[in-house]
């Protein structure tokens, strides 16, 4: 699967746990949230700055111990 983003705003990579395995022929399991100020500290501040119709989202690689955080104004997933 691809992710194709437009009008992106925000993109954070937190770094991996250091005891994760990184390999380029590795896949990793996904979740996605909703981003929130939990999992994102300041995403308010994030909102406030964005465009408008800016959506948030993150996926948490449960391999990795490690989240990826969004925003964008169009996202979509498309087959490889």
């Amino acid at each position: 699967m691809k992710l194709r983003l437009r009008g992106v705003s925000l993109l954070v990579l937190e770094p991996p746990d250091p005891k994760g395995t990184l390999s380029p022929h590795d896949s990793h399991w996904a979740s996605g949230h909703v981003t929130s100020e939990k999992i994102l500290p300041n995403l308010d501040s994030y909102r406030k700055n964005a465009p408008q119709g800016t959506v948030f989202y993150s996926f948490f690689l449960h391999d990795l111990n490690c989240f990826i955080h969004l925003g964008a104004k169009e996202a979509a997933l498309e087959a490889a």
